[in-house]
């Protein structure tokens, strides 16, 4: 019989960012250290915590010498964090997660051969929805990834190449609370991406979370809006548009702001040549065939009936695939709208 050789699985880096989550640590630790995929290194970054995080932390690193933990001598919030556990990271593919979500069993594994089979830079997944105190569970489908300039289709699980993060020079740690979406953006632009489509995360709807201080925070609200401005005018300035009103429109499109439909009409030249940006990334494709189907939808919306839900429906549809319009289809539409418009 020939020789059967075992091939030694990459290592694979968790960096696992920390602020007072003693509450939910265990359990992320624990989907950490349970994967089916074992040749992993967590590292916990634990940024300066004042609750007993450290503590239970520690507690897993004696038990399992996969743990690394590294303490902040001040709070440097999430970018930086970020950062420090991946420039020592050993990985040859790297991912991170929040210490009051957690993983599937089999996430890592599944991620890590669907980036090989693909021959994909980054691989993300759908996740699961997870409601605290409540067994309510809610399926999370991200979408493809040419939507990603219009909001962040990439979420929470995900795995890419060390390169990846060596190219792009980490996280922007002057974008707290838009430092993720950033990244993808960038990386959007250099390196293929793969959708996941399996449930493989379970992310907790907690009111500590960031992205509930997001709602319910007027200064990180004002933060998060802020640096969402400056995201976009960045991400513009790469593929060689810079016009502050092509910026608003996009923060407006991710933020639920009201624009003004003539605006999109007039400033259509512009999103040909963001358009003709786009199609030389390696992660987008033409689809003329989803611009059909969406009109075909618009169509049979406008047709169908005047209700409240009509008149959202529709208005999500241009919001979203507006990209995919000829200026002819944004006048029939536009048109169509008026008396559906507050």
């Amino acid at each position: 019989m020939p020789e059967v050789k075992n091939i030694m699985q990459p290592l694979i880096s968790i960096i696992l960012p920390c602020y007072n989550g003693e509450k939910y640590l265990s359990k992320s630790i624990e989907s950490c250290l349970n994967q089916t995929y074992k040749n992993i290194e967590l590292i916990i970054v634990n940024d300066c915590s004042k609750d007993k995080s450290l503590l239970v932390a520690t507690h897993y690193a004696q038990k399992d010498d996969r743990i690394k933990i590294i303490t902040n001598a001040t709070n440097k919030r999430l970018p930086v964090s970020l950062n420090i556990g991946h420039r020592i990271a050993k990985g040859d593919l790297l991912t991170w997660t929040s210490h009051d979500n957690f993983y599937n069993a089999n996430a890592i594994e599944v991620l890590s051969n669907e980036l090989t089979q693909n021959n994909s830079d980054l691989v993300y997944s759908d996740m699961n929805l997870v409601y605290e105190n409540s067994s309510k569970i809610k399926k999370r489908y991200l979408g493809d990834i040419e939507s990603l300039p219009f909001g962040n289709c990439v979420g929470a699980c995900f795995l890419y190449k060390k390169e990846v993060f060596i190219e792009l020079n980490g996280y922007n740690e002057n974008f707290f609370l838009v430092e993720d979406y950033d990244f993808w953006l960038r990386a959007f632009m250099k390196f293929k991406f793969f959708h996941v489509k399996q449930y493989l995360y379970n992310y907790l709807l907690q009111s500590e979370s960031l992205t509930n201080q997001i709602n319910i925070n007027e200064s990180k609200r004002n933060l998060w809006l802020a640096n969402i401005s400056l995201l976009y005018n960045q991400f513009l300035n790469n593929i060689g548009i810079s016009n502050p009103h092509i910026t608003d429109f996009f923060k407006s499109n991710l933020t639920f702001e009201v624009y003004d439909f003539n605006f999109i009409v007039s400033n259509y030249s512009i999103f040909q040549e963001i358009e003709k940006q786009f199609l030389k990334t390696p992660n987008y494709k033409t689809k003329r065939s989803l611009k059909k189907a969406v009109i075909k939808q618009f169509k049979f919306k406008i047709a169908s009936n005047n209700t409240n839900s009509s008149k959202k429906h529709i208005y999500f549809l241009l919001r979203k695939y507006w990209f995919y319009f000829s200026i002819n289809d944004f006048r029939f539409v536009i048109k169509s709208m008026i008396k559906y418009l507050p």
